[in-house]
Formats: C-alpha cells, structure tokens, sequence
C-alpha cells in the first residue's frame, strides 16, 4: 500500500506525500498511534479553519486526469443513468504545510433565500438615426428572458416601425428617447464634464463603449429601487439566450457584480455584459478611478477615440479600493468567434426557442492551441495559484503554460490561465477558481439543429454534432440574410454565422412556430442533459 502511495506520490510531483508514504523502520506502539492521529485531525481542523481555500465545482473531464494524489476527484452515488451533473463530483487535497490548501470538499452553491425575485435592467445607448439590421432579432432574445431581464434603451432619434422588433415592441424592452443635445447636457449636469469635452466624446463614435461604467448615476431615474434589483449595461450586437439557465438567480445575490468575459478577454469588466447590484454603490463604482472623467471622456483618432479603461483600469481600482467588493468573472457565459480563433476548432452557433447552442465535433482541442475546457484539472489549479502567488513567474514560463491577455496593469493577476468553461470568484479578498464547465444539448436538440440548417440550405461549419454547449449570449453583430430578415416572434431556430470579426457574419432564420405565442405561458423545453466539462 505505502509502495502503491509512494509511486503516485512521485507521478504528481507531490514530495510532501511522497515522503509521508515512505516505508518507516520499526514499529510504534498503538496508543502512541492513537495520540498522533488525533493530534493530526486537530493540526488539519486548524489550518482548514485559518487558511484560506480556492474552491473547484468539477463535472465529468473528457479525459482521465491521470495520477492525482493530492487532487481527489470522487463521485457520489446517483439513480440517474445518464452523466452525473458537475454537483455530484468533488474535489478535495490534503492540506499543506509549506502552501495554503488549495481545494476542499465543494459542492454547488446553496440557493440564497431572499425576499424578492431579482429583476435586472440592462441599459444600452444608442446613438443616431438608425438602430442595426438585427434588431428585431435582439428584441425577440430579450423577450424570452422576462421578466427577470428588462433592457432599457436609450436612444436619440425617433423609433421606426421596423426599428422597434417585433409588433408589440417586446414586453420587456423599454425605449427611452432623449434627444441628443439633452443627452448631451445630462452628463454634463450628473458628472461635471465639460460640455467640450462630452460634446466630442459622443462625435467619437466607437469611443462611447468608455460611458458604460456612468450609466448607473447618469440614468439612475431609470434604475428605481423598487422596481430593479441589479443594473449593468449590455452592448446593441448581442442575442441573449437563456440567461437564468446559465446564470443562476442565486449567482446574482451571492455577489456585487458579475462580468462576463469572453474568450479573449481575461480578467476584466465585459463591455458587452456586466451586471451590478441597483444601490448608490453600485451605481458609482467608477468614481473608485480617480481620473474617470478623462479616460471616460478621451477623444482621438483611430483607436485612440477609445481609452477602454471600463474594462481593466476600472477592475484594477475596484481591487485596490474596495477589495470587499464580490465580483464572479463568469467565463462560460459569452459566446462568439474569438473562440473559435483562439482554439482553432470549428463551431457553429444556433439560437433556439430562446437558448443559444455552441456546437461541434470532437476532439475539443487542436495541437499547439489553448484548450476550449480545463484538460488537467490538477495543472489548472496549481496554474491559479501561481498567477495568484507569482504571476511574473507564471509569465516567464515555457512549458506551453496558457495566459489569456497578459497585461501588467489589469489585475493583480496579470493574466488568466483558463478563459472559457471556468468562473473566477473573488470574494473576501480571495480570487477562487470554480471548474464549470458547459450544458450540453440533448443528442434530439443537436440532431434538429443540424436537420434545421441542410433544409434551410445554409452552409455550416460540421455537418452533425457532438456536442453543443449552452451560452448565456452571443456577440458578434449579424446582418441577416436570405428570404425572412426579421422574425415574426420569438418562437423559433436561427443560425448565427459568425466570421473571423465583429459585423462581419450572417444571420438566418432557419425555422419559426409563432402558434406558440397563442398559450399564455409555453412549457419549458427539455433541451439538455446534465452540466458537463465535454
């Protein structure tokens, strides 16, 4: 047995272990056994109850994770037949002298009790005469995740019959029209900028992106404590999916803000979607920068008409000024081309009765890219804590070790050793790594996703799937095309063509079923199996 421990020990580079399961000469009596055994559970109680911990939620890998000694992956006893979801897996590492613990016994987070449902407003600028080509489509993804999820739009010119989706313009999408010269006047008036200054701002164009983080206080007369629990701003090029399915309502309670990252993106405020608690805090998280008003209201050409300080200066001054602060970097949430450009394996994206599909082929990875899902889990948790304890190091190394946007000034961090299939927790002043990983579609839902593209004729990246993974959202701005360029409601199947970059793909509605808006209430569709890392 101590041979057997000694040989795995060696295998995972553990030598705390390896040298505890060494053969010892001589024998000790029992009661001195007795006494040393109780003195260790005490030791372990302690340092459990003094160190901090970084917690992992694992699902099925989609491959043996090999020799772990220190990281026990147990599966508890289920009725079911098919894979167990990722909260009937465990992870658990016996404590260390020289290293705080960096895993124990996790399972998913308990349901928060609380006396009202969240109700969360999205706010998005639009600025000129016009909105985008795929409007309608982002009112009907908007209206199948009411009423949790209200988008509120502020606009500056006069709404269009086509402007507005779908006829009854979305139950839970709201216009706000305000001039431009009053819109203009309003961030004067709430953030002291000079009228020059926010006058060139809002010529910049792409350069408004840098305004998201003063939504909350400009239009807080929007945001009533009453009727919204959380705020956040949402960029005009995404489709949302099932929201609640992916981000749980408890995720929304258990912390100040959640940010959804894409692939690319790392450790940073999403433009595209960041969502925050509907209090004074809240709303004036910007003012912990304090230059806000000048990287917020930068001007220039070219790239320089943007400063993007929302995303990795504003995460920089959070951690140092209000380190309390809970955030959950949702990294399994957002979907679009990056990943497919980061890992090089080929997805096709589907939006279906109100869920956004990610699917493809196995293998899940290409040789010399960054994995789409944790491979070691072991790897990826002592990778944690060198970006956490050494993130110089981390950096310096040539093991082929991933670092998703290395960047000195972002975070404390540097870098993120996994973007996608993971969540990053800090809370407490910790930064905790959660293992996730994705929904999977039934093998019904791929199969109609497929049949749903080769009768509509549209061209597809993989002609049948093996796995589709659930997102909360796409990103990538699409212009449809073919014969139906709006749908009628928002019941239905559409493929999301994405190329390599923003604005550049299609969008086509394959199939629709508008009967279904008829009954006052449609039974949820059983479109997935169990959360798994595949």
């Amino acid at each position: 047995m101590r041979a057997r421990q000694h040989r795995e020990a060696a295998q995972s580079g553990d030598t705390r272990l390896s040298d505890e399961a060494k053969p010892r000469s001589g024998t000790l009596r029992m009661s001195t056994f007795i006494t040393l055994l109780g003195a260790s559970v005490l030791l372990l109680l302690l340092a459990k109850a003094s160190t901090p911990s970084i917690h992992v939620l694992t699902g099925q890998l989609p491959r043996p994770v090999g020799a772990v000694s220190a990281l026990t992956l147990a599966a508890t006893t289920t009725a079911h037949t098919t894979p167990m979801p990722a909260a009937a897996f465990t992870a658990t590492e016996a404590p260390r002298t020289a290293d705080p613990p960096i895993a124990v016994a996790t399972a998913a987070p308990a349901a928060t009790t609380t006396a009202r449902p969240a109700r969360v407003a999205l706010i998005m600028l639009v600025v000129g005469s016009r909105f985008p080509s795929w409007w309608p489509f982002l009112v009907a993804s908007y209206e199948r995740n009411a009423p949790t999820y209200t988008l509120i739009v502020v606009h500056t010119s006069a709404l269009s019959a086509e402007d507005s989706g779908l006829p009854s313009k979305g139950r839970n999408v709201r216009y706000e029209y305000v001039p431009l010269s009053a819109l203009q006047a309003r961030f004067v008036q709430k953030l002291g900028a000079t009228p020059a200054r926010v006058e060139a701002k809002f010529a910049s164009a792409k350069g408004l992106s840098d305004l998201k983080p003063f939504y909350g206080h400009v239009f807080e007369e929007l945001l009533d404590e009453r009727t919204y629990t959380h705020w956040g701003w949402a960029d005009w090029d995404l489709l949302l999916g099932d929201l609640s399915a992916v981000v749980p309502e408890r995720s929304l309670w258990e912390y100040d803000a959640l940010t959804f990252p894409g692939a690319t993106l790392g450790f940073a405020w999403a433009g595209q979607l960041s969502i925050l608690r509907n209090d004074a805090p809240g709303r004036a998280l910007y003012t912990v920068v304090p230059n806000h008003l000048e990287l917020g209201f930068k001007t220039g050409a070219g790239e320089q008409r943007q400063s993007g300080w929302e995303e990795r200066v504003l995460l920089r001054e959070t951690l140092r000024h209000r380190p309390s602060y809970a955030i959950l970097f949702h990294m399994a949430a957002q979907f679009d081309y990056k990943a497919q450009w980061l890992t090089w394996v080929p997805f096709d994206h589907f939006w279906h009765e109100g869920k956004v599909w990610r699917c493809a082929k196995q293998p899940l990875t290409r040789p010399g890219r960054p994995p789409l899902l944790v491979q070691n889990a072991t790897r990826w948790l002592a990778d944690v804590r060198q970006v956490i304890e050494d993130p110089h190091g981390f950096e310096r190394r040539t093991d082929g070790r991933v670092c998703i946007r290395w960047d000195l000034e972002s975070s404390p961090w540097r870098c993120c050793p996994q973007g996608t299939g993971v969540h990053y927790a800090w809370k407490d002043g910790k930064l905790t790594p959660i293992l996730t990983g994705f929904i999977n579609a039934s093998a019904s839902v791929r199969a109609a996703l497929a049949a749903a593209a080769r009768l509509a004729n549209v061209v597809t990246r993989e002609r049948s799937y093996d796995v589709c993974h659930e997102g909360a959202f796409f990103h990538a701005g699409l212009t449809p095309k073919g014969s139906r360029l709006a749908p009628s409601c928002a019941h239905g199947t559409w493929a999301l063509q994405d190329d390599i970059g923003r604005f550049s793909g299609a969008l086509a509605l394959l199939q629709e079923d508008c009967s279904a808006m008829a009954a006052s209430k449609r039974p949820r569709e059983d479109s997935s199996d169990v959360r798994l890392v595949t």
